[in-house]
């Protein structure tokens, strides 16, 4: 007796389709829906603690800023400089004559030693500047402290400067207002005079009796102490504290070669905004990068207005979201065993609906 013939193995194509359908939408539908609300929850996670973290760091900048620039307001009511001004705006010149002065002094200043100068040993070696280098060691939060009379010509110093003449200087002109006065906050660049990154504070002099503008004091605040208190704030190997300019430029030294691109939507500071994502450009070497940016819920220009400053926590952005990549990976591999085990159960059903028909006529086993 021949063999009887093995029963093939084979798929209707309306019981593939069926099962395709039954199955793959509503695994596509419910991954989407699950990743989606998965990656909300996530991103509210992340910014919260992104955000608290550069709260807390800022506010301690805040504090720090504060206190510095306190301590500059206060030098303004001390009786050496108070006298020291004085008595230099006893010599008041105007038009010509101050220009010639200014020059020839300009002229001892730069070229002299300050032992074979009397115009340097007068000023670096007087009481008021004797008492901002004592002040200045006792408190080291400052690489250069120099005063002014209402003219711009140095006064006192804590040290040798760059310039006699400061009235040129755009903290000096914010500073003095055209005799109105009023506090100037720089932003973090490097000195000259001070041969160091530091931030401008001047602060006007005015006369305790009048309340007349009769001097500038400026201070060089080292950003050594900026960068320590930013640095501080380090979440991760790869999430950082950074201090950005509202436009997206970086302050800190070495990284103003940074800037933050962000869409033409997002402004910075905005009440209730406690993240952005943003791309990193870097002038050198030339490269790009997206980031997550967790924003401070306060401005720190709301107490100083002239400082348009942000310290945020950032991540790179791939970082930040890297457990939805493996999401995403799981997902391909479910599908792709979905995909199967549809195959196998079509195959069986296509099995089990022929069997009746194959059974009643052995012979459609070969159709």
């Amino acid at each position: 007796m021949a063999d009887q013939a093995k029963p093939k193995m084979s798929i209707r194509p309306r019981i593939l389709i069926l099962f395709l359908l039954l199955g793959i939408p509503p695994l596509v539908i419910g991954h989407v829906v699950l990743i989606n609300g998965a990656r909300a929850t996530y991103t509210e996670v992340v910014a919260n603690h992104f955000s608290e973290s550069a709260d807390s760091a800022q506010t301690q900048l805040l504090n720090y800023l504060e206190r510095i620039s306190n301590e500059v307001g206060n030098l303004t009511r001390v009786s050496q400089i108070l006298d020291a001004v004085a008595n230099a705006n006893r010599n008041r010149l105007e038009g010509t004559e101050l220009d010639s002065q200014v020059e020839e002094r300009e002229g001892d200043w730069l070229t002299q030693d300050p032992e074979n100068s009397r115009l340097q040993s007068r000023i670096l070696n007087n009481e008021a500047s004797r008492f901002v280098r004592k002040f200045n060691s006792i408190t080291a939060d400052f690489r250069e402290i120099l005063v002014t009379d209402a003219l711009g010509r140095l006064v006192a110093a804590s040290n040798k400067t760059s310039d006699y003449f400061q009235a040129d200087e755009r903290w000096w002109q914010y500073a003095y207002q055209e005799g109105q006065g009023n506090r100037y906050h720089g932003d973090i660049q490097f000195d000259e005079s001070a041969n160091v990154y530091g931030m401008e504070i001047a602060y006007p002099i005015r006369d305790p009796a009048s309340n007349e503008v009769i001097g500038v004091i400026k201070a060089i605040a080292d950003a050594h102490e900026i960068t320590a208190l930013v640095s501080a704030t380090r979440l991760g190997p790869n999430t950082e504290a950074v201090l950005i300019a509202g436009d997206g430029t970086g302050i800190l030294g070495p990284e103003r070669t940074v800037r933050y691109r962000f869409s033409e939507a997002v402004s910075l500071g905005e009440p209730g905004q406690r993240y952005v994502e943003a791309t990193e450009v870097r002038a050198l070497p030339a490269e790009e990068r997206r980031v997550f940016l967790g924003l401070p819920q306060f401005r720190l220009k709301d107490r100083m207005p002239e400082l348009d400053w942000y310290l945020v926590v950032q991540e790179p952005y791939e970082e930040v979201f890297s457990p939805f990549r493996n999401l995403n990976s799981w997902f391909i591999y479910i599908a792709v065993f979905g995909v199967a085990l549809v195959l196998v159960l079509a195959l069986i059903f296509s099995r089990i609906l022929s069997r009746p028909a194959i059974e009643a006529d052995p012979h459609l086993e070969r159709i």
